[in-house]
């Protein structure tokens, strides 16, 4: 039998030191892109809607190399949990060009097949919103390389048990972002183009910012020396163990979203516009639930790492229960706001009503379903159980909310709260999975790193 560490790795204090500047930095991230719609909102319907529909196929493009950071740093953290400092700062160091190298290569890729990828994906759109579609698209393109280099970074800090510096960065990447726009779209008055500009401006300050500090030689994790990679074998076998079913889990779930927001297109402009507006509303009610979430990375990580595996399952049930009381707060506070935050947009009355309804859905079933679907399985993610995850996951969203989504708001004619109900159906499986597979004991007995 393996020995357990006689006290836990992470006191009250420390937990708390880990979480509460994670959800500062959510609460930047999703109050920051509301205000981004809202202020391209002056440039009409058209430019929000386009900027939407780039939004969810970029988010397919980030997830890929988001997950392989993501599982990268389990790796990372796992050795940090066995106190091994040498091979944490090796694996640093080959997770960050494994990952820029991903991100430089969908950065090109994009660049090159603009036009045919928003054509492949959302088909015949009205061409206002494909325009403003295509100018997006280009400038967000070029900031692939720098948001994977910050997500990384962030990243490693996170597994550092740091995540102070992540949210300092966030707030600097914010601050750069709402000015850029001020500037851009209001003064300058470029519209897509500027809110686009400004998305790169700020991407690229905070891959500056937040490497510079990784570069120190006194962080336990630097970096330094990167620009003399010494990559092994084992180890790069180690990050594509975690990194590529997490890889394909985020991406194939974003593929997923792809699917039912070119089902959501077909709707018209009102439900694209509805639905840019209800997904911040979601982001801001799931946001303290999915900062929780974060954390279970690090915490049964280096937990699974020092051979803890008892109090990794305490700490999986504790902070499973915290993003249940952190979400259930945030939608009370959304549901005492909710006029007022769809009427800060400015829209016309159809798109509010829409709104108004799919995001009443999405707070009732949220509250049941949404943690045990999104922030428990971070804990498998940080025992390396990767695979696992990845196969509910993709069965998940291929039979449950791609097929309701296309029965209910297409052949039934239910519009976006068809898609909604394909949505939290898809939650209730893969919720009982994760919760199932917690509740014994093989995902704790896998081994990440030798």
């Amino acid at each position: 039998m393996e020995e357990k560490t006689k006290q836990p790795l992470f006191t009250n204090k420390q937990l708390a030191a880990l979480i509460i500047p994670i959800i500062i930095e959510q609460t930047l991230a999703v109050t920051v892109g509301m205000a981004d719609t809202m202020m391209v909102a002056g440039a009409g319907e058209e430019a929000v809607s386009g900027i939407s529909l780039v939004n969810q196929m970029n988010m397919l493009l980030i997830q890929v190399f988001s997950a392989m950071a993501a599982g990268g740093t389990v790796v990372v953290s796992q050795f940090l949990g066995r106190r091994d400092y040498p091979q944490a700062k090796s694996t640093a160091i080959q997770l960050l060009w494994f990952v820029f190298a991903i991100s430089f290569t969908l950065a090109v890729v994009t660049l090159t097949l603009n036009e045919p990828i928003l054509q492949l994906i959302y088909g015949h759109i009205e061409p206002g919103v494909m325009a403003a579609a295509r100018t997006y698209f280009y400038l967000t393109a070029v900031s692939f390389p720098f948001l994977a280099i910050y997500n990384v970074s962030a990243s490693l800090f996170r597994v550092m048990g740091n995540s102070k510096i992540s949210m300092y960065t966030s707030f600097v990447m914010n601050v750069i972002n709402i000015v850029g726009n001020a500037i851009f779209i209001f003064g300058l008055q470029i519209g897509v183009a500027g809110a686009g500009l400004a998305t790169l401006l700020s991407r690229a300050a905070a891959a500056v910012f937040i490497t510079m500090l990784l570069l120190k030689k006194s962080c336990p994790v630097s970096i330094w020396g990167f620009w003399k990679p010494k990559f092994s074998r084992k180890i790069l076998l180690a990050i594509m163990r975690m990194g590529i079913p997490n890889g394909i889990e985020g991406g194939m779930y974003k593929v997923g979203k792809l699917l039912v927001s070119r089902l959501v297109s077909s709707f018209g402009t009102a439900s694209i516009t509805a639905n840019a507006i209800a997904g911040d509303l979601d982001s801001m009610i799931t946001l303290t639930a999915q900062s929780i979430g974060i954390s279970m990375l690090t915490v049964v990580g280096q937990s699974v790492g020092a051979r803890d595996r008892e109090n990794a399952k305490r700490y999986t049930y504790r902070l499973l229960g915290l993003s249940y009381i952190g979400l259930n707060l945030m939608s009370l506070i959304v549901f005492l706001l909710k006029p007022t935050l769809i009427g800060m947009y400015g829209m016309s009355a159809e798109i509010n009503g829409i709104t108004n309804v799919v995001i009443n859905y999405f707070m009732i079933t949220a509250a049941f379903f949404w943690p045990l679907s999104f922030a428990l399985p971070n804990a498998l993610h940080g025992a390396g159980d990767a695979r696992f995850t990845m196969i509910v996951s993709m069965t998940s969203m291929w039979l449950c909310r791609i097929v309701a989504a296309h029965i209910l708001g297409g052949w039934l004619g239910l519009g976006l709260l068809g898609v909604y109900i394909g949505m939290s159906l898809d939650w209730l499986v893969r919720g009982t999975c994760f919760l199932l597979r917690v509740r014994g004991r093989k995902w704790l007995n896998l081994r990440v790193i030798d």
